[in-house]
């Protein structure tokens, strides 16, 4: 009997090894999965060091204010919006643009707004007496630091929840214009039309920090903003992005359609309202046009700026868009 025995233990490990046996898990061996938690905005977070303002001072860091949806969780990712601010290139912060941005963030979106370097020589406090090169190089500084802090969000997309699929810019007055600026001009366009500031400034993605991350503008919201040169680089063989556009009658720093910024002849000639509309339109890319007749710079509230610009870059995520020109408080959203 002892040696049936001893035959059957190496039968057994045999069994065991053909088999796979092995002991049952216990409970604490299954791993659960971690409950998805709520996202939180998140304020003056640093995404540019080490730059220059208009005199050459020392600018130690740029910071940014992210605000979640409502309810958004880490389980998920959200189209974004930056907002640039308002000032003239001369004043303003992040801060101005808080109520907008949880505006936008209530509509489903990540809203981002950022502080940017401001300044140039101003005559007198007047445009007409101003360096207008100076103020080219404002414009083209800021854009610098738009383009950075859209690099270091996608750079860090997977920590904030930002889906890099749908990234949309918007601004009032000069934040407008500064969301149009970023949208089309790039180191070929500087070289071209802004030799300038390309050469004292270096190229639009070279400051602020040393990410390389690529990122594509799928729509542009400007509230009373101006572009120069838009019939030559609102072009299909370039780039003509979706846009809508919000603006008044009696605009006294903008031109109803194009002319000298601030109707100062030494100033930069830019295009706004109809022209970047009908531009666009020429090229069949979806636009809105909202005109306001009476108003002037400002024109609409934000709330409802808000509420079409956030139809119109959904639209955009559905693949249902649209395009129309609408007078005073009409709603364009379809």
């Amino acid at each position: 009997m002892k040696i049936i025995a001893l035959l059957c233990v190496p039968i057994i490990l045999v069994a065991g090894i053909i088999f796979n046996v092995s002991p049952e898990p216990t409970y604490d061996s299954v791993k659960e999965p971690s409950p998805a938690s709520e996202l939180t905005d998140l304020k003056a977070v640093t995404f540019a060091r080490d730059l220059r303002d208009y005199k050459n001072h020392k600018v130690d860091s740029l910071g940014m204010d992210i605000y979640y949806p409502t309810g958004a969780t880490s389980d998920k990712k959200y189209p974004l919006v930056m907002f640039y601010h308002a000032g003239g290139f001369m004043a303003g912060n992040r801060f101005n643009v808080m109520t907008i941005c949880d505006r936008f963030a209530d509509e489903g979106f990540i809203a981002v707004g950022i502080d940017y370097r401001v300044g140039y020589n101003k005559g007198k406090g007047h445009d007409c007496l101003s360096d207008s090169l100076t103020f080219n190089a404002a414009t083209y500084r800021a854009s610098q630091d738009a383009n950075s802090a859209v690099r270091f969000l996608v750079a860090n997309a997977d920590k904030y929840n930002i889906d890099t699929n749908w990234i949309f810019i918007a601004g009032s007055s000069a934040g407008a214009s500064l969301a149009l600026y970023q949208g089309y001009v790039n180191d070929s366009i500087a070289k071209l039309y802004y030799p300038i500031p390309f050469n004292q400034l270096g190229g639009q993605q070279s400051t602020g920090n040393t990410l390389s991350n690529k990122f594509t503008i799928k729509g542009i919201c400007s509230m009373w903003g101006a572009l120069g040169h838009a019939p030559e680089i609102i072009d299909t063989g370039y780039k003509a992005i979706p846009t809508i556009i919000f603006k008044g009658e009696e605009d006294g720093g903008i031109p109803d359609s194009a002319g000298n910024y601030d109707d100062c002849l030494n100033m930069p000639y830019v295009y706004a309202g109809i022209a970047i509309y009908d531009q666009l339109r020429a090229q069949n890319r979806p636009s809105v046009f909202h005109y306001l007749p009476l108003a002037g710079h400002p024109a609409f509230d934000n709330g409802f700026c808000v509420q079409n610009a956030s139809c119109f870059f959904h639209t955009l995520m559905q693949g249902k868009s649209y395009s129309g020109q609408f007078s005073n408080f009409a709603v364009s959203c379809p």
